[in-house]
């Protein structure tokens, strides 16, 4: 008993920890891998996020085509269009602008729809409609909070002599890991021509023609 009791503390007191230098290295390979990983990571979640505001734009288009087959015109109210967002929202959707015979659809008024209130004449965009609805379906997140105003591009033109037509516009601010201070803008036109930018814009067009 004696002499196994001598042998296993011979065995323990062999037995070596890791050293300082090895340690060191050890948190060094995190470290690089770490800052491999963690800048690949925030860009997927960037171009998860640009998905979400394509998608919620492909929503406004689709209420807005609805809308137009009944009315043949279109209209920046989302209540009018039967346009509802829902979850969280790192975009601010919508338009801009004024209501005015231009930017709604006087069809619509003329033809026995619903007077919309002046509460419902407000709600042109996502950060408007969840602030007001109640229950609000929708949460705006810090990147859509920070977007003052949807820029000017984002209307309805209405006109009874020329084809009515309409831009919708995503924003957010500070999405993108390499500009955190920049804005990333998506549109979509009554053609379904999505672009990353504003409609004039000379940067990648990702359009795809309406079938």
């Amino acid at each position: 008993m004696y002499n196994k009791i001598c042998l296993y503390l011979k065995i323990n007191n062999n037995q070596k920890g890791f050293s300082l230098v090895e340690l060191m290295i050890v948190v060094s390979i995190i470290g690089i891998l770490a800052s491999i990983a963690v800048p690949q990571f925030q860009k997927f979640i960037f171009k998860a996020r640009q998905t979400e505001a394509k998608a919620g734009l492909s929503s406004i288009y689709s209420a807005e085509k609805a809308f137009f087959g009944e009315w043949s015109q279109y209209d920046v109210r989302f209540e009018v269009i039967g346009y509802r967002p829902e979850g969280n929202l790192y975009y601010r959707l919508g338009f801009s602008g004024d209501i005015s015979d231009t930017t709604t659809s006087t069809n619509y008024k003329n033809g026995g729809g619903a007077a919309p209130t002046e509460e419902i004449n407000k709600l042109i965009d996502t950060n408007s409609y969840c602030a007001t609805v109640n229950p609000s379906p929708c949460r705006v997140m810090s990147s859509a909070d920070g977007v003052t105003e949807l820029p000017a591009e984002a209307l309805v033109a209405n006109s009874t002599t020329e084809q009515s037509t309409f831009v919708a516009a995503a924003l957010a601010s500070g999405l993108n890991p390499s500009d955190s201070s920049g804005t990333d803008t998506w549109t979509i036109d009554y053609n379904k021509s999505i672009k990353n930018g504003l409609p004039e814009s000379s940067k990648t067009d990702e359009s795809k023609s309406e079938e």
